[in-house]
Order: structure tokens, then sequence, then C-alpha cells
């Protein structure tokens, strides 16, 4: 948690290296997401000719030493990886299947003479997904997860490969642009994980209003949850978003403590780095003073000023619907989600409309606002992988740190720049 009395205005657009596209990555996740699932029969083939010639990832780098070019051109072989689902393809696309992902398969096949395919799961039921897999033997060969004690639980029951010497052989990429997030990933001195490493250090969550009915009304921005209430009530009344006024706009994902952590947080007051402990985000609602905030939000909810059907706007569709078509006045999010949203309403109605508000006050007049770590998702490939296949993973996840790579999926290959030469994300 991070304590700030300034709320700096300026957001910069930052390039946040990746190690793989659909939320595997040295940065933010990418915009595309990816997979397809594999064959039993195809992998079972694939892994069996793996073992006949190619020299295994320990004896191959038991001195630590880095591979040459000439090393990472070798026998076909096929992985299979892991890709998060959030029901957001493009018609007529798939997770598995789309432009990215088959960019990415022939950048991977001409650089190494890898085959990639991908396995799509949801990612509202992510983590479930992979015990299952991970307990059946049907996991893809390169997996992960953000949950510390799922990692812990595979890296201590033997179901990880330790990738200390693939690492160090084939992971100079990762090592050059995300070693400050690597040590996490050590369990004794044995490596288990290659780490996602955020590339800025960013708020998990902020709040924008629309600036543009705020100067309609005659007010300010507001900087306490009081004004903040005071603006909500005259957006309703006055019906700034015509019949279908929204003054705070709510999805309904189950999966985020996005729309309430902050709002509710203003009303935990954490006197100590034990508080701060017990009570991190995850137990956020059960804090001393936590309830104040859920009954702030009720009576609002009840008052009509946040969207009465939120629960069962699960894809958020209509959440952000509401922002793109001019309905909603103030919205909590993650940081960068509803820009998207934001540049169509902005499009449709010619001028800027949202901006970034901080006015969830503190009992002391400060604020809190929860920062993400530097360190993220944990990526692990199964013990059950072949040892070729091993050091396929591994290349391929290092070709994802290289920051060209990293550009091209996150903003697509096609993307165009700046004046600065910044990448531009497409529209």
């Amino acid at each position: 948690m991070r304590r700030k009395n300034i709320f700096k205005k300026s957001m910069a657009a930052t390039l946040a290296i990746v190690i793989a596209s659909m939320g595997i990555g040295c940065g933010s996740t990418s915009s595309t997401e990816t997979s397809s699932v594999a064959e039993s029969t195809a992998a079972a083939s694939t892994e069996a000719a793996a073992t006949e010639e190619a020299p295994t990832a320990e004896s191959s780098s038991a001195e630590g030493t880095e591979a040459g070019e000439e090393d990472l051109y070798g026998e076909e072989v096929t992985i299979n990886v892991m890709a998060w689902d959030r029901g957001s393809a493009a018609p007529g696309t798939t997770t598995e299947d789309n432009a990215m992902t088959q960019w990415i398969q022939e950048q991977v096949k001409e650089k190494f003479n890898i085959n990639v395919e991908f396995t799509s799961v949801p990612r509202a039921e992510s983590d479930d997904k992979l015990n299952i897999m991970m307990a059946g033997g049907s996991a893809p060969d390169i997996v992960f997860t953000y949950d510390q004690n799922l990692f812990y639980n595979y890296a201590s029951s033997g179901a990880l490969h330790d990738l200390t010497d693939v690492y160090a052989k084939y992971g100079s990429n990762i090592e050059e642009y995300c070693s400050e997030a690597q040590p996490i990933s050590l369990l004794g001195d044995a490596k288990y994980a290659v780490m996602k490493q955020r590339g800025t250090e960013n708020p998990r969550h902020v709040a924008y209003i629309r600036k543009d009915w705020l100067d309609e009304l005659g007010m300010e921005l507001p900087t306490t949850k009081e004004e903040l209430g005071e603006y909500l009530y005259a957006v309703k009344e006055n019906k700034l978003g015509g019949d279908s006024t929204i003054p705070w706009a709510m999805g309904g994902r189950s999966d985020t403590e996005k729309v309430y952590l902050n709002f509710v947080g203003s009303y935990v007051n954490l006197e100590s780095d034990r508080d701060a402990y017990i009570y991190n985000e995850a137990y956020m609602l059960v804090a001393p003073g936590a309830k104040d905030g859920l009954k702030q939000l009720n009576t609002w909810y009840n008052d009509g000023l946040i969207t009465q059907d939120f629960p069962t706007d699960t894809s958020e569709d209509m959440y952000k619907a509401a922002i793109a078509n001019g309905s909603a006045g103030f919205v909590l999010d993650d940081t960068t989600a509803p820009w998207s949203s934001i540049e169509v309403l902005n499009n449709n109605v010619g001028h800027e409309t949202f901006v970034p508000v901080m006015c969830f006050d503190l009992e002391d007049g400060s604020y809190r606002n929860p920062f993400n770590p530097r360190y993220a998702m944990f990526v692990m490939i199964p013990s059950s992988v072949s040892k070729e296949k091993l050091e396929a993973c591994m290349k391929y996840l290092n070709w994802m740190a290289d920051p060209e790579v990293a550009v091209n999926i996150t903003y697509t290959p096609e993307h165009e720049t700046n004046e600065e030469g910044v990448a531009l994300a497409p529209t």
C-alpha cells in the first residue's frame, strides 16, 4: 500500500517488457489473448522423439554456460502454452487462433523450429482449471498463476521443473530485462518459475470522473468522499447522461476487487505495518471500518447512484457500453481498463471527458492507493514436460522478453509510433 497526498494527473505511456502474451510477461498484459489445445497423441509423439538424441537441459547447461545462436535452432518440437480466455476475442477469431497467435507461431517456428500451440483457460476460473489439469497430468507445457501459495505448493511437491540450469543457458533476455523480479521464484537455491516483471510501478486501480460534467455543474474535482457523493447526486438529479444516466457505473466481475477496494479501503485505518500485512487487499473487507464503506455503497446503490443490475454484468459489456455511450459519470477500475471505452466516448462527443481523480480520503485527509508489486505472475513448467520441451519452453519465454518482440505483441506487429518513437496502441 502507498499513501499519497498529491495525485499526479499526468499518465505516461511506458513500455512494459513481456515474456509471453496472454498475461505471461515482464510487463503489462498483452491486448491479444492466444492458445490452442494440443492433441494428446501429438504431444506424446513429440515427447517421445525429444528424448532420443537431444542433449538434456541439465547436461547441456550444467556449467551454466549461455547458449549461442547456433544452439537455438534445434530439432522440431511442439510446445503447448496456457492462455487466458477473457471472452473478448474479435469476431471470426478465437483465443487460440487469431492474427497474433499466428504471428507468434510463424516467428517461433522460423527462429527456433518450435511449433507453438495454445490451451485456452477461462480467466475467471484460471487457478481452478490449472489445479485440475496439474492433478490430471493434462497441463500445458507452460502454465502460470498469480497465486504465490499455489506456486509454492507446486514447487515443494515436485510438480514443477527446476529451471536453474535451463534458465542460465537460454534465459539471457529475461535476466537482462526482468531480473529484479526473479528471486521470488526461488525455493532454496532452485528456480521453479520465470517471474513476470511489470515494466513500471503503477497503481492497481484508478477512479475516473466526467470533468465536462463537473464543469457543467459548476463543481470542482472532488477531493473527498463527501464531495464525490454531492457530485453523484447532482448527476442523477440533472440526468446528465439522459434517461439512462448512471452516476457510478460498475461491472459485475467476481474475480476482482477493483470496483470497490479503494473506496472501502478508505474507511480502514491501518495503524501499523502489522495491520497492513493482516488486512491486505485480499482481506480488506473484513478489516475494522470496512463495514462503514460497504454501508455507504449500499446507500448509494439504494438511492440509484450505482448501476442497479451490475451483479449480472459478469462480462462487463453493459459497464463498458455505459462509459462509451455517455451514460456513466464516475468509474473505479483497473488503471488502463476503461481507456478504450473512454476514447470511443471522446470521439463521439468531440472533446475530452473522463479524467483521473483522487477523492477517497482517509480519516486524516490523506489517500491510500494500492500499488502492484514489481513482480507479478509465476510462469511455470510442469515436471511432466520432457527435457527437450523444457529447453524449447525457455527459448520461447526468452524470445518474448526481447523488447522488440514485446512491443510487437503488446501493440501488434503493424503498430505505429508517435514523434518520439513510442509505440501507439491500435485503435
